[in-house]
C-alpha cells in the first residue's frame, strides 16, 4: 500500500495494498482525531486513479489538497 498524510487535517489517506495474493486498488481516509476510517473508492481506477500495483508510491501537496500515486 502506498499511506500519505495530510497535515493540515491530520487524515491518512491509504491506497491499494495486497490480500491473499491480490492487489487492491480501493483507497481509504482515516481520520486520526475521530480514530475514523473512510472508503473513498473500493476501485480507484475506475474512478481515474492507477490500476491496482504493488510498487506504486504517493505523494500529497496539502497547498493544492491533490495526492499523488
Amino acid at each position: 500500500h502506498s499511506m500519505v498524510l495530510e497535515p493540515l487535517t491530520r487524515t491518512l489517506y491509504v491506497f491499494a495494498g495486497q490480500r491473499d495474493e491480490k492487489y487492491l486498488c480501493d483507497m481509504f481516509a482515516y481520520d486520526i482525531a475521530t480514530n475514523t476510517a473512510t472508503e473513498l473508492f473500493s476501485n480507484f481506477s475506475a474512478a481515474g486513479g492507477p490500476n491496482s500495483s504493488f510498487t506504486q508510491r504517493a505523494v500529497i501537496d496539502p497547498s493544492l489538497r491533490e495526492l499523488y500515486v
